[in-house]
């Protein structure tokens, strides 16, 4: 004990106890930088706490008893009259050693900082806080049915190597977690991401279409719907003729030569199949048969004629117009890469200014989305 008025023999001595909470913020330093701390890890611990104490000051006789100096527990001008109470700080550092996956050994060290100054049973007028330093050893028992906990990684990543397993639940190469499509039966063609193929683009897989290289209904199993306008045995889609009876050796048309008007008819039937990629100019491969029909028909005529691009009303008008534009001369330069004279072709995109059909449902706004092939 000291202070100004105050002689220190070096035969004073105290007894005390505390009772009380601390509750600490944990800062691992072995992951600061995501490393593998698979048997020692470090950890800095800041913490607050409350406590009780009570503590006696004696003085030893030369007989070898103790005389009572003061009993801080009864001083008044304490806190309390039997025990003393105040908030501390800490800051510590702790090295823990992993002995099983749930027993682990720590040796932990650290400052104290005390909001009294009467815990050793001495009081000073140099000072409000106490300070001083707590080491101890000890063994952490994890508790509950948890066997791997997050403070190894290197439990963590055998966990998650354990519990990671390749399932290709239909066999077709893309494993369950990338496939989109799972359950595509054995020995079904797949993209990458485990879809089932679709060479013609209809909606229908190669594996459920009975026409896999032609553009079709679903409705009719993927097949273009078929029909013999005029009975002649020719269907509508191969028939240049499709109204007219005729003879399949001459694509369905009658023997004898066709007229301009005849040939204009065709030309503007099979513009109806013509289709494009959705939202692009780009036109699909299935419709090129049909637009080689048309240069066929065009050739044996000398007309000029008129490419016009239509399309529904989603979108803005002036993107529709230049969509229909970009279609429009798409059809226009396949033809004339084909060999059709550039003088006899012209092309206007109209975008949604002229629909047919009501664009108020999805068959209406893609009837829409049509090319037409008129004489000039």
């Amino acid at each position: 004990m000291y202070g100004d008025d105050v002689l220190n023999n070096n035969n004073l001595n105290f007894e005390g106890n505390s009772y009380g909470a601390e509750m600490n913020v944990i800062l691992s330093f072995s992951n600061l930088y995501a490393t593998r701390s698979s048997k020692w890890n470090s950890a800095g611990y800041f913490g607050i706490g409350f406590h009780q104490y009570n503590s006696v000051l004696y003085e030893r006789l030369t007989d070898g008893t103790n005389k009572q100096i003061v009993d801080f527990g009864n001083n008044p001008s304490r806190s309390g009259n039997n025990a003393a109470s105040s908030i501390y700080l800490s800051a510590q550092l702790g090295i823990k050693r992993k002995l099983s996956k749930r027993l682990d050994l720590e040796f932990r060290t650290g400052m104290y900082f005390n909001y009294d100054d009467h815990l050793d049973a001495t009081i000073s007028n140099r000072q409000d806080w106490e300070t001083f330093f707590v080491s101890s050893i000890g063994l952490s028992y994890k508790l509950g049915k948890q066997k791997i906990f997050t403070l190894w990684s290197g439990d963590n990543d055998a966990r998650r190597a354990s519990n990671f397993k390749i399932i290709d639940t239909d066999k077709d190469g893309v494993m369950d977690q990338l496939d989109i499509e799972p359950n595509t039966p054995k020995g079904v063609m797949v993209y990458g991401n485990g879809k089932a193929i679709d060479s013609d683009e209809d909606g229908l897989p190669d594996y459920k279409d009975k026409c896999p290289l032609e553009f079709g209904e679903m409705s009719n199993n993927g097949c273009p719907i078929d029909k013999d306008t005029d009975g002649d045995g020719v269907m509508d889609r191969k028939d240049l003729c499709p109204e007219t009876p005729g003879i399949a050796l001459n694509k369905g048309c009658p023997k004898q030569e066709v007229s301009s008007t005849t040939i204009n008819q065709q030309i503007g039937i099979l513009a109806s199949s013509i289709y494009f990629e959705t939202n692009s100019s780009k036109i699909q491969s299935i419709s090129y048969v049909t637009i080689d029909k048309i240069i066929s028909l065009i050739k044996k005529v000398d007309i000029n004629f008129v490419i016009e691009g239509h399309t529904d009303n989603r979108n803005s008008d002036k993107y529709n117009l230049f969509l229909s534009q970009k279609r429009a001369d798409a059809v226009k330069n396949y033809m004339v890469s084909k060999g059709v004279s550039e003088d006899r072709l012209k092309s206007i995109g109209f975008g949604e200014s002229r629909p047919k059909f009501s664009n108020y449902n999805a068959g209406g706004r893609q009837l829409n989305r049509r090319v037409e092939i008129k004489p000039e």
